[in-house]
């Protein structure tokens, strides 16, 4: 009973090790874009833009930047 409890633990490993790795991939995506966004919001806050340029400029170089990111992690571990 013991042994078969331990085997069945063991088989899901693998698969829960992807799982952490993907969503600790999404977390850190998710991150980059807030704080570029937020970044570029303080940015124009300081410079006292009427449009938020750099909030726009952190936004579409977060989406860039952590799509490159995604491509070379996925491709790089199979």
């Amino acid at each position: 009973m013991r042994q078969s409890k331990l085997k069945a633990q063991l088989d899901n490993k693998p698969r829960n090790r992807g799982y952490a790795k993907y969503s600790a991939l999404a977390f850190q995506i998710v991150a980059t874009i807030l704080i570029l966004v937020y970044a570029g919001g303080k940015l124009d806050a300081y410079v006292n833009n009427d449009t938020p340029w750099f909030t726009l400029l952190g936004a579409v170089l977060a989406v860039v930047g952590s799509m490159v990111y995604l491509i070379v992690r996925v491709t790089k571990s199979k």
